[in-house]
């Protein structure tokens, strides 16, 4: 896609015609580069995006599932050592 695309930046937003290809090696590879360079702001963007709607998405789902956990975090001393006991997960 990146010669198509970069063929149009080069020129200025037209379509390109038939046969648009039929030309050297370096030509493709100056659209090649120009067609990444247009959409590259887009594509990084697009990502950032996606990517922080799936994290906040798996995020809220974990918060939800450990707040069907309840850490009782009251440390009692035990009778016979005196060593606090390990906190306890208990499902609510």
């Amino acid at each position: 896609m990146a010669p198509i695309i970069g063929a149009e930046v080069k020129l200025r937003g037209k379509a390109i015609s038939e046969g648009w290809a039929n030309v050297d090696e370096r030509k493709l590879e100056e659209w090649s580069k120009a067609g990444q360079e247009s959409v590259q702001p887009e594509v990084e963007q697009l990502w950032d995006d996606t990517y922080d709607e799936e994290y906040t998405r798996l995020f809220r789902r974990v918060s939800i599932q450990c707040s069907w956990l309840r850490l009782d975090a009251s440390l009692t001393p035990s009778s016979a050592s005196g060593i606090a006991e390990e906190p306890q997960i208990r499902r609510c």
